[in-house]
């Protein structure tokens, strides 16, 4: 009896695809908090641009193995998403943090924009 492999060396396992991650944005007093799904997405792998109002977001995940696939069906995901800045936005204040999978972003909004009480003489 011939001894066979049961599973053959798979050519070119990794494969890309693109995502738009999920996002939610809420407005809390001076500021807005944007957070955005991007599961398996490494800390170094993500990117925040701010540049002529608009916001971008990249990360990407990385399922590279030490050793030889045999067979695979895992698969890179690129996250990109871009989003047009409202004019109350102060840019230069953007902070960004990801914990388990969550990029969050905090979005203050300038000063100019933020109400205050005016005194009637």
């Amino acid at each position: 009896m011939e001894n066979k492999n049961v599973i053959e060396k798979k050519e070119n396992a990794a494969r890309s695809v693109y995502a738009s991650p999920k996002v939610d944005v809420q407005e809390i007093d001076n500021e807005y908090i944007l957070q955005a799904e991007i599961p398996g997405a490494s800390k170094e792998s993500v990117t925040v641009t701010v540049k002529d109002g608009e916001l971008e977001i990249r990360a990407e995940t990385d399922i590279s193995s030490p050793g030889d696939e045999v067979y695979t069906e895992f698969e890179n995901i690129v996250y990109h998403r871009k989003f047009q800045l409202g004019r109350d936005i102060d840019t230069e204040s953007v902070k960004a943090e990801v914990n388990n999978g969550v990029l969050t972003l905090v979005l203050l909004k300038s000063e100019e924009s933020k109400s205050r009480n005016i005194d009637i003489n």
